[in-house]
């Protein structure tokens, strides 16, 4: 054999010209051997020793009779030693290939030849043409009614669906080159495999190969299952080896393993035994039952059916979870009602050995895929990306993160952390718990316990103010601006959060919520909402507005964190058990969240043009706010400011005047355009529009305020200029998003402009 280096075949590549070929033992030899159709020779006994007593005939040279009783290991190193010693060794070379070992004992798995039960998984199926069709699944050599037709099918006709799309190449490259599914396991734990086997024998110690024998008991296996009325769930057939004849007897319900039993118990004791009779009365239902029974005890049959000692794989077992747990195959309630799911969750490991089977075997047993979208999940990775292990010690136990941290701060981190890169890094850090153990956790919990706990907290002040609610006190006509606002907010984080989850995306609803939650609810409306509640003429809405978007916010976090939002909810029940907003929507009443409807659809209540005018009122307090601290003045000391803009930017903003000067501590404020700067007035730009906070400024520390903020804006302008200066930027960009990238440069432009007219008016 020539030595190839392209060759796939591991062999090849390392060939020499004497080539060793052992088709019992290693999966690549098998298949040199079926190509030049080699005999299979098991030289091993199931103990990993040499033997010939499993296969190997002709072990009587010398060299081969010395081998016997020996280890595997032992017997390699003796083949070596044996070619060193008659001058046959020419060279010894060391190369890296994978050695499978056992995850329980850690030694190298020693390939072995053996019978093993096998699903034929790209074989017809008759009777399913009827009901998926026959011939190939286009494009493929698989066949429309064979097991794996039935579970790539409904991935190309589209009933199926992965997200992220790309696992589905994963599943269809697995189906189309599947080969016959092994799904005997030598385990002392599983489901053992329904096959009892009857051996033939003609009671003096031969066995019976006769056809005419073998066809009479077949005849009397069928008539004592069909007296029972289990001739739908039992498979009878016979198989012959070197130990003579066997009949084999598949069973599918438990009904026909307990008929098997009884005639296996008949086999020893006898019919006369009433203790047998009574075992077994709600099976062998009649004497005719039990007189076929005896009849093949008396022919030429062993006096005991055996059940296959082997398990089924654990896969197989498992593809039948989708519907075994609902009553199948009865026809009940459950079935009809919860099968076929909507989803499955799952990590991207298991979509050969779980998702397929899955499929295969809800089509085939239940008629219909198990699921709609398969969803493969994040691997929760170490800082480091590794992935989180025993061995390592870098795992993180659940457990530990919810007593330290909630089960919602936990679930709230992990979806927001997730991503269509499949991968997440979780830092881990090392823990010592009060009883003094050593056990890790993650500093990303802390992002959830701090949500949660802002969650809690806003939401009993909230309640706090909604005592004496009443929700005939709500009209429509009353909403003022912040109301409107927080409406509109809550439709649009209610649409966008909607869209992602629907599209399986877990981050970005979160973050808006986040967003909606902490910013618009606590940090603006809340403190809008306060002076409101002090005064009786709009309290009445303002509590009305306020019960109805804490309702809504807790059902759109629900599916993150459910349970403090659960506990919120009841508390929210019992002190506003109505939270209607009459005209617009109703927040119905449950009697638990988690089967509380979804908001409502609030389209018709966004506001965009409500929404710019409440940003520019945040972009001005934040500003006024900024300057108040960066100047030390104390939080309670009114100040007076003007705001320089265009008449059209004036005229809304003087609209939101009040609100302004609520939020931003003012005793006075004008906004006019053409405004001159006040002397030793403090000044901040939002968007090209002047701010000045009246005699506040020292003019030293103004000018390297503004010194900075210049140096700032010109990086950031050199940083838009540099990629605009990009043909390819240019060229292959959105065309939005070169357009987004030209007004930057223009706001940065008037604001470096802004900088330089103050500079020139300090001197």
């Amino acid at each position: 054999v020539l030595p190839n280096p392209e060759s796939e075949d591991e062999k090849a590549r390392f060939s020499t010209g004497f080539l060793k070929v052992t088709p019992a033992h290693d999966p690549d030899d098998w298949e040199i051997g079926r190509r030049h159709d080699l005999p299979v020779i098991n030289v091993m006994a199931p103990d990993g020793t040499i033997s010939d007593k499993h296969g190997w005939q002709d072990a009587t040279a010398p060299e081969a009779h010395n081998l016997l009783g020996m280890d595997r290991f032992e017997a390699r190193e003796a083949i070596v030693e044996w070619f060193r010693q008659e001058n046959l060794l020419e060279e010894v070379r060391d190369y890296t290939h994978e050695v499978g070992h056992s995850y329980r004992s850690h030694v190298p798995i020693e390939p072995y030849l053996s019978d093993q039960w096998y699903v034929a998984v790209k074989q017809p199926i008759p009777h399913l043409a009827q009901k998926f069709g026959a011939g190939l699944v286009e494009g493929t050599d698989v066949p429309v009614n064979s097991l794996a037709g039935l579970a790539l099918k409904p991935l190309l006709d589209g009933r199926l669906r992965f997200i992220p799309e790309r696992y589905a190449k994963t599943y269809q490259t697995w189906l189309e080159n599947l080969r016959d599914w092994p799904i005997s396991r030598q385990l002392w734990w599983g489901h053992q495999i329904p096959i009892w086997s009857l051996h033939l024998h003609d009671g003096c110690g031969g066995h019976i190969n006769d056809g005419e024998a073998r066809n009479e008991i077949l005849s009397t296996l069928n008539e004592y299952f069909r007296e029972l009325g289990l001739q739908n769930s039992v498979s009878i057939w016979t198989e012959t080896d070197d130990t003579g004849a066997w009949i084999q007897i598949c069973s599918s319900t438990e009904r026909t393993d307990r008929a098997i039993n009884a005639m296996n118990c008949f086999f020893q004791v006898g019919s006369h035994d009433p203790d047998m009779c009574d075992k077994y009365s709600d099976i062998v239902t009649s004497q005719k039952a039990w007189d076929i029974a005896r009849s093949i005890m008396d022919g030429p049959a062993s006096k005991q059916v055996m059940q296959d000692p082997d398990v089924l794989d654990t896969w197989f077992s498992s593809a039948l979870w989708p519907f075994s747990t609902l009553g199948w195959p009865q026809d009940v309630p459950e079935m009809k009602a919860f099968y076929p799911g909507d989803v499955l969750c799952t990590a991207r490991e298991i979509i050969t050995l779980w998702v397929s089977r899955m499929v295969m075997m809800g089509q085939y047993c239940a008629g219909d895929i198990p699921f709609r979208d398969v969803y493969i999940h994040a691997m929760i990775q170490d800082g480091e990306g590794r992935k989180m292990s025993k061995s390592l010690g870098n795992g993180i136990d659940p457990l530990i993160a919810i007593d330290s941290h909630g089960a919602d701060a936990m679930r709230f981190t992990l979806a927001s952390m997730t991503t269509d890169t499949q991968d997440i890094r979780m830092p881990v850090v090392p823990m010592t718990l009060p009883d003094g153990r050593q056990v890790n956790t993650s500093p990303k919990f802390d992002v959830g316990r701090n949500f949660c706990n802002k969650l809690w907290n806003a939401s009993r002040f909230a309640m706090m103010n909604l005592e004496g609610l009443d929700p005939a006190r709500f009209d429509v006509a009353k909403l003022d601006l912040t109301d409107r606002w927080i409406l509109s907010r809550l439709a649009t984080t209610r649409d966008e959060v909607t869209a992602a989850l629907n599209a399986y995306k877990f981050s970005e609803p979160l973050g808006q919520l986040y967003h909606f939650f902490w910013n618009d609810f606590c940090d603006w409306y809340l403190e809008w909402a306060k002076s409101r509640m002090r005064d009786e003429q709009s309290k009445g809405v303002a509590q009305n507005v306020l019960a109805f978007v804490l309702d809504a916010t807790l059902r759109l976090l629900h599916p993150f964190i459910p349970f403090i939002t659960e506990g919120i909810y009841q508390k929210l029940n019992e002190m506003v058990p109505v939270r209607e907003l009459r005209g617009i929507a109703a927040a119905r009443r449950a009697e638990a969240i988690t089967v509380a409807d979804w908001p409502a659809d609030l389209g018709p209540w966004k506001n965009p043009a409500v929404e710019e005018g409440i940003r520019w009122v945040q972009d001005v307090v934040r500003a006024i706010r900024d300057l108040r601290s960066q100047y030390n003045l104390a939080p309670s000391a009114k100040l007076t400011a003007s705001i320089n803009a265009p008449r059209a930017v004036g005229d809304a903003m003087s609209a939101h005047g009040g609100l302004i000067c609520q939020l931003a501590g003012l005793g006075d404020l004008r906004i006019a355009e053409d405004l001159p700067k006040p002397n030793n007035a403090a000044t901040a730009i939002v968007e090209g529009t002047q701010i000045y906070v009246h005699d506040v400024i020292d003019p030293e520390a103004e000018r390297a305020r503004l010194a900075k903020q210049r140096q700032e804006i010109e990086q950031a302008k050199k940083a838009v200029e540099s990629k605009l200066g990009n043909a390819n930027f240019v060229a292959k960009a959105k065309p939005e998003v070169v357009t987004q990238a030209r007004e930057k440069l223009q706001q940065l432009q008037e604001q470096l402009q802004t900088i330089e007219d103050h500079l020139a008016e300090l001197g």
